[in-house]
């Protein structure tokens, strides 16, 4: 039956029906008039900011382009010209307005790559988590950890043990606490598992990557991801059964942030401002499956789709070297927004979750918490925030802090001025060896004829000396002269820019593998210096730790306290330590120590555990200890053997 067919209603329902319509569709209507002019406010705000042509300057430093460069880029985005001042005529190849060089020295990249890689290498575990979970301590449990009263004094009832002596309070204590910690692994196992599924080092390694070059790195997560998986079944007789089935599971993912604009006014916490949007350029194919999806309003992507891309085109800033142009005739900006909405806005938009979620809505006064999707200021989906807490599902990483901004500072900017010195400095330089290559001639033209009439310096050349111009020797009407040549003061000054860099990255030399007159010669020397050099990388490590590592497994904490899927043996009271980031970090940049630790194994005074000293020393050295080591149940039968 056709549930839009109201024709077998009575007149006064199918009026009552028709009105309930109406005002439920202006209702959505006004909200995305709402939303639609938050998202033109973060547009703006971030526009205003001026961060956009930073980023954009940093994106050109890495590609290794500028406006001397720009037309060897024809094809790219970046071609084009920022500045009033910049060309506006891109030069085809082999055309050139002068002999000036153009050489860009990728200074900047090479930072870039070197803190890129090195950040990753210690901050990224290559053998499991880099957090654990842990019970929340519970005072009474401690208390009666210490009592040695047998347990019937509490319960009432004796309760012997398996040698048949009676239990005590602090038995049962530690049993409790024990289980405790056993559900607080298993969360932490489930939790490990989601991440490794959706490979979130590689997702990590891309902020990372963004952070360096750009200053600022995006991590959206956790949402869900349905897809469907195969289970296999034993029936009966020794029949396999294989079926589909629909799984639900959080998972991240790297954010570019060009696409990325939180709340006006949020300062240096995107959290602050309660509010943020992502924009999902998506082709009318793709709009069309998303009206399959029961939670988007079909009617409204029919719409949508019926007025053509463009219609908020205009709100995007059209700097975004990431969306060409031609693309974005064809797609429509589709823009998620994350934050809280009227109650009525919503129960109009979504009736069907809102009667699903009817008795956690009644106790929600004016606002909830909810993703909005819209096209073209039209809403096309509203759905609840998966977490009860409505925390904003973005994490952003910042190379180096900018003071008042949620943006950072990244490499390409540190050494920007550097890079200019170099590209100046290298580019003179070719001009100058270009003519000091060749001779400056000076000819008097009144005493001297070519024999083929051309003006032209050539080897084996002919030339006429006129008899009637009053020159008896022609050197005096013929002279060729050398140019100076200034490579050697030059280099001084691109070496200078190196030097420079250093200076303003904090990334020596000596992280990228390189040494020059100022690295010791002694060990001891040589360590120092070595420690010295991560001394920044080590505090870029904690910044991501602190701003993307643990509010995201916090959040998908939260994720496994509500997901129905999950046992309830596994949810309890837990703490997120991520302490073990910051372990792996240190554990990264003192490998040298950890090895001449080794001899200190064979003394038992000191408690080293030789298996937890070799697990530390493989993880300094990136290698997973693992894969050297007996399983647990090798080591079991090993160790239940008798000795000979």
């Amino acid at each position: 039956m056709d549930h839009t067919d109201l024709t077998f209603l009575p007149e006064e329902v199918q009026a009552a029906i028709e009105g309930s319509r109406r005002v439920s569709e202006e209702v959505v209507a006004s909200l995305g008039v709402m939303v639609s002019k938050l998202r033109d406010e973060s547009v703006e705000a971030r526009r205003e900011s001026g961060i956009e042509q930073v980023w954009l300057e940093c994106e050109e430093m890495y590609l290794g382009i500028d406006d001397m460069n720009r037309s060897d880029f024809a094809g790219a985005r970046w071609a084009k010209s920022t500045t009033m001042e910049g060309p506006l005529v891109k030069r085809g190849i082999g055309e050139s307005s002068n002999d000036r060089a153009s050489a860009y020295i990728k200074l900047a990249a090479r930072y870039v790559d070197a803190g890129t890689s090195k950040v990753c290498e210690i901050a990224l575990p290559v053998d499991g988590k880099a957090f654990t979970l842990h019970a929340t301590p519970v005072p009474s449990l401690d208390a009666m950890e210490r009592d040695q009263r047998p347990a019937e004094s509490l319960t009432g009832v004796p309760m012997p043990n398996r040698d048949g002596q009676p239990v005590t309070v602090s038995d049962l204590a530690k049993h409790q606490k024990r289980l405790a910690e056993d559900a607080a692994s298993k969360a932490s196992e489930q939790i490990w598992d989601w991440m490794v599924e959706y490979k979130h080092p590689a997702e990590l390694r891309k902020v990372i990557f963004d952070g360096a070059r750009i200053g600022t790195g995006v991590l959206k997560g956790p949402f869900a991801r349905t897809s469907n998986a195969v289970k296999v079944t034993k029936a009966a007789a020794g029949q396999i059964q294989v079926n589909m089935v629909s799984q639900t599971k959080p998972i991240a993912k790297w954010l570019d942030p060009w696409l990325f604009y939180p709340a006006k006014g949020c300062g240096e916490d995107i959290h602050a401002g309660g509010h943020c949007f992502e924009l999902a350029p998506m082709l009318a194919t793709e709009l069309m499956d998303l009206a399959e999806d029961p939670t988007y309003i079909a009617k409204n992507i029919e719409k949508v789709i019926a007025e053509g891309p463009g219609r908020s085109n205009k709100n995007d800033t059209g700097v975004n070297p990431h969306r060409q142009e031609l693309n974005r005739r064809w797609q429509f900006d589709v823009w998620h927004f994350y934050g809280r909405i009227p109650k009525s806005a919503f129960q109009a938009a979504n009736p069907k979750q809102a009667m699903e979620f009817e008795d956690e809505l009644a106790m929600v006064k004016d606002t909830v918490s909810a993703i909005v999707t819209i096209v073209n200021n039209t809403v096309i989906r509203a759905i609840l925030h998966p977490l009860e807490s409505g925390r904003l599902p973005f994490h952003t990483f910042n190379w180096r802090r900018r003071a008042g901004h949620w943006a950072g500072v990244g490499v390409a900017e540190q050494v920007k001025t550097p890079q200019q010195i170099c590209n100046a400095a290298t580019r003179a330089m070719l001009n100058n060896a270009a003519r000091s290559s060749g001779s400056q001639v000076v000819v008097d033209a009144e005493a001297v004829m070519p024999a083929n009439g051309k003006w032209e310096i050539v080897g084996d050349k002919l030339w006429y000396l006129n008899k009637g111009s009053g020159v008896d020797d022609v050197r005096k009407a013929f002279g060729a002269f050398e140019w100076p040549n200034t490579t050697d003061q030059l280099m001084k000054i691109v070496e200078y820019a190196f030097r420079l860099a250093e200076e303003h990255s904090s990334i020596p030399l000596i992280t990228q593998g390189q040494s020059g007159d100022t690295t010791p010669d002694t060990f001891s020397g040589q360590q120092l210096q070595d420690n010295n050099a991560q001394q920044l990388l080590r505090d870029v490590g904690f910044g991501l730790n602190d701003t993307v590592s643990t509010p995201f497994v916090d959040q998908l904490y939260e994720w496994l306290l509500l997901d129905p899927s999950v046992g309830d043996d596994v949810k309890g009271d837990y703490q997120v330590d991520t302490s073990g980031a910051l372990a792996i970090i240190e554990k990264a940049l003192q490998d040298s120590s950890i090895m001449a630790m080794g001899t200190m194994l064979s003394n038992k005074a000191f408690r080293i555990s030789e298996s937890k000293w070799f697990e530390s020393w493989c993880r300094s050295r990136r290698m997973n200890p693992a894969e050297f080591q007996y399983s647990d149940d090798e080591w079991e039968k090993i160790t239940s053997q008798p000795p000979p």
